[in-house]
């Protein structure tokens, strides 16, 4: 009897679900990741499945991720827990995320009890930060502040590296400074060793001198 009363129920469900849709293939992308050959059948893929499935894009999925998308239409919220500006940036996530889907319209609601962290809209205006990382728009990045207060805005668009390199070009100039002042001294210690050499043969003429003049006077002496 149960078995029965669940193919009875599915049958219901189905005849419900029937919209009688047209045999035309305008391939849509909906908002869980699948291509359907009309509007139609998405209607009916969401009546049978009981999920809010809707169109987020008048192309095949596969495509849909080159379109522009204006900033016109309500956000919704996507089942990664991101806030979309619309179903149309919804759907370009899809495209290149299919676990990606509609999750509710409107925005993502806030998880935990920070005060700080506000729903960010996923619109791709890059910013780099003091960290070096690159966030998607100005409210990701004050997010990311929240969590670190060291973490400011340092300029519009994505991170360069060039912020990195000022620390490695300081190396090479002390070793270069090492060098000259080891070149510049060495040539003063090798100078000291002529004028000691020279030193020592004035004092040895002086005492040869002095011995010569008291052997002379010996020798008168005896004489």
């Amino acid at each position: 009897m149960q078995l029965k009363h669940i193919v009875v129920t599915a049958g219901v469900v189905a005849a419900q679900c029937e919209l009688g849709c047209i045999d035309v293939v305008e391939p849509v992308c909906a908002s869980d990741g699948k291509t359907y050959n009309n509007s139609c059948l998405v209607k009916v893929a969401a009546c049978s499945e009981k999920k809010n499935i809707t169109v987020v894009a008048q192309s095949d999925c596969k495509v849909c991720s080159n379109r522009i998308c204006t900033s016109v239409g309500s956000p919704v919220c996507g089942s990664d827990g991101k806030t979309y500006a619309n179903s149309c940036e919804l759907g370009r996530a899809t495209c290149k995320n299919a676990s990606i889907t509609l999750a509710s319209n409107g925005w993502c609601e806030e998880s935990g009890n920070s005060t700080c962290k506000t729903g960010c809209i996923a619109l791709y205006k890059p910013v780099c930060a003091s960290n070096g990382e690159t966030y998607g728009n100005d409210c990701e990045l004050k997010n990311a502040a929240c969590d670190n207060s060291s973490i400011t805005k340092v300029s519009d668009g994505e991170c360069t590296g060039e912020s990195n390199s000022t620390n490695t070009t300081k190396a090479p100039s002390t070793t270069a400074e090492n060098s000259v002042s080891s070149t510049t001294e060495s040539p003063k210690t090798t100078a000291s060793a002529p004028t000691t050499t020279a030193t020592k043969s004035a004092s040895a003429t002086v005492i040869a001198s002095v011995a010569t003049t008291i052997f002379v006077a010996v020798l008168s002496f005896l004489a």
